[in-house]
């Protein structure tokens, strides 16, 4: 029996606000055993919705159908997917208390950029790149001088809505109106 490939999925939802949303659409993934390596839920600025991102490992072949079951629950209003690699931002609150020059190497050899000097000697560094980047980044500067740590998924390539992803699969390639995500993806590139 051949072994289907997990590949790592970015999953955008805009939804409702409503209490039960999240631990449904987290319930298709545990369902069907697919891993979650990232999730987050975040208020939006139009009023009632909320945005959730699921990043998780599901073979290719089963895209259309977790893209229509997420579809199907009450409250989710758009579904985008990001196909490709998925990067990561990681932000980075680190002491310059003592051997700042040093700290300074380490972040300029990871590629990442001090943003903002806070106060108490502290540096906030902000990375984009893949998640062994940043693992490295943060095994160099896990210590006393590490007080901080995040990271979530960022995605370089545009999402399509789940429209979009049925036309493909359809093979209609032409519309008239472009979605909601392709709008705001326009307008920051």
């Amino acid at each position: 029996m051949k072994r289907e490939k997990l590949t790592s999925k970015l999953f955008s939802l805009s939804c409702e606000n409503q209490k039960e949303i999240l631990s449904k659409v987290i319930g298709l993934f545990t369902r069907t055993g697919y891993e979650i390596i990232t999730l987050a839920q975040s208020q939006t600025d139009v009023a009632d919705t909320v945005l959730i991102t699921i990043e998780a490992k599901i073979p290719a072949q089963q895209v259309d159908n977790m893209l229509l079951r997420i579809r199907k629950v009450i409250g989710v209003i758009d579904v985008t997917i990001a196909f490709g690699s998925v990067l990561r931002s990681a932000m980075y609150r680190v002491s310059l208390t003592k051997n700042a020059n040093a700290v300074w190497d380490i972040i300029n050899k990871h590629n990442a950029r001090g943003i903002t000097l806070l106060e108490g000697n502290q540096l906030l560094v902000h990375q984009i790149g893949k998640a062994a980047d940043i693992q490295r980044l943060f095994n160099e500067l896990d210590g006393p001088q590490l007080l901080a740590f995040h990271h979530s998924p960022l995605t370089v390539n545009q999402p399509i809505s789940v429209t979009e992803h049925e036309n493909l699969s359809a093979g209609i390639f032409n519309k008239a109106v472009p979605s909601a995500a392709e709008s705001a993806y326009a307008e920051i590139a």
